[in-house]
């Protein structure tokens, strides 16, 4: 049998694409083909929801998060973060204020997929002085990578504002690439106050995610300072003969595309969903060590057509647990874990830039059961009439402390948009 790493070697000879522009006509070429021999069904809600709109006019936004005062921090891609007032929802509508805040991010570099994206709040942050880590695309065309920056803003009184304190830059991905795409980006901070990022492939450099020398197509966990610690996986044979500064010792699990969906549910669980190719969009139970098999096993295709890889399973590789087959291009994800919206109670929410809309997934003990896309629409609501649209791409989503969900929408007038129920 032909092992996994010759086949790599051919395909990635054979398949490597490097115009963007020729990507984008073959994925708009191939998005009617036939992939449904590993499609899984979804099924439609209930329940209708409407979104509605709480803030408009955010330029090309990424990410959305919700604070303990139930302020919301929207990263924009040219480097801003937007801070809005506390969100009270059960009041009668008024005029959102916001501040926008320039983060003077070193090297940014905004082209394609790059530019600021993800944001993550400290635990230790209090009311009046938020600590901040960022994800970011630093370098140029020939050379960029992803970055963590270390942000403390304080809140002004006396002028109602937020202000930048600091700013330190702790890690920075290796190896740079010249491709402005498959970042990843995603943050969390787990209960012993490490962070895991993940970080995409490059695109053109899909072998990368199976050597652990490299950063790219990993998970990596590291320090509130961006130092590898030493119960990953990893760390202790990245030591021996090798140079210091090796990826290998940050990572914490391998073999991912394009991940840019984390999150730690009430029972400590990790999980994250990726971007397939052409199919094989997943959601996979995150576990140190192990290996979840891009590019040797994946039930996508080539944006081309060609054959990434005949295996769908291999030893030593971790199948997802959920599969799309077409790819609905995931983007926000929650674990639903509030009172609020009884039927969605437990279930993962993702947001999809191909589908344009909400999806509800259900798994139990690590296995997937069912999945519904939420029956909903945009809502614009005035003195003397109630306009519904269909939905935009939706970018992220994120709830507050009562349990409220919001959604960001994609492009360059993008929405904050507040999702409820319209039974």
């Amino acid at each position: 049998m032909m092992q996994w790493y010759q086949f790599l070697m051919l395909s990635t000879a054979s398949c490597k694409v490097k115009q963007y522009s020729i990507i984008l006509l073959l994925v708009c070429s191939m998005s009617g083909l036939s992939q449904a021999v590993h499609a899984t069904s979804i099924g439609l809600s209930q329940t209708q929801y409407g979104l509605y709109p709480v803030l408009s006019q955010l330029d090309m936004p990424w990410a959305v998060k919700s604070d303990q005062q139930s302020r919301l921090w929207v990263t924009l891609m040219s480097g801003q973060v937007v801070v809005t007032t506390p969100l009270n929802l059960y009041q009668k509508p008024q005029p959102l204020n916001f501040q926008t805040l320039d983060l003077a991010l070193p090297e940014l570099y905004v082209a394609g997929q790059g530019g600021l994206m993800d944001l993550l709040i400290l635990s230790e942050s209090t009311a009046t002085q938020k600590h901040l880590l960022v994800t970011y695309a630093k370098g140029n065309d020939s050379h960029n990578a992803l970055a963590i920056q270390r942000i403390t803003l304080g809140w002004v009184h006396s002028e109602d504002r937020w202000q930048l304190i600091s700013s330190e830059s702790i890690f920075t991905v290796s190896p740079a690439k010249s491709t402005p795409v498959h970042y990843g980006a995603r943050l969390v901070q787990l209960a012993d106050d490490s962070i895991l990022v993940t970080v995409g492939d490059g695109f053109d450099w899909r072998e990368q995610a199976q050597n652990k020398a490299s950063g790219l197509g990993k998970i990596l966990r590291m320090s509130l300072t961006g130092d590898p610690l030493v119960d990953n996986p990893f760390y202790q044979s990245a030591l021996i003969g090798s140079d210091p500064n090796i990826m290998k010792q940050w990572v914490y699990s391998l073999g991912h595309r394009n991940p840019q969906g984390l999150l730690v549910d009430k029972y400590g669980a990790i999980w994250a969903h990726e971007h397939g190719p052409a199919g094989g969009d997943e959601i996979n139970l995150i576990r140190p060590g192990l290996n979840y098999g891009w590019p040797v096993i994946t039930k996508g295709i080539d944006y081309s057509g060609a054959q990434i890889t005949p295996f769908s399973q291999y030893p030593g590789m971790t199948a997802p647990v959920v599969n799309w087959t077409p790819s609905i291009a995931p983007s926000g994800f929650i674990r639903y874990e509030e009172a609020l919206f009884p039927e969605l109670y437990n279930s993962f929410i993702v947001t999809s830039l191909k589908l344009k809309g909400i999806i509800a997934v259900n798994v139990k003990d690590g296995v997937y059961e069912s999945q519904v896309k939420l029956d909903a629409v945009r809502v614009t609501e005035t003195k003397t009439q109630i306009v519904t649209s269909s939905l935009p791409r939706l970018r992220d989503i994120t709830t507050l402390p009562s349990g409220e969900i919001i959604v960001l929408s994609d492009g360059v007038d993008g929405e904050l948009l507040h999702l409820k129920s319209r039974q």
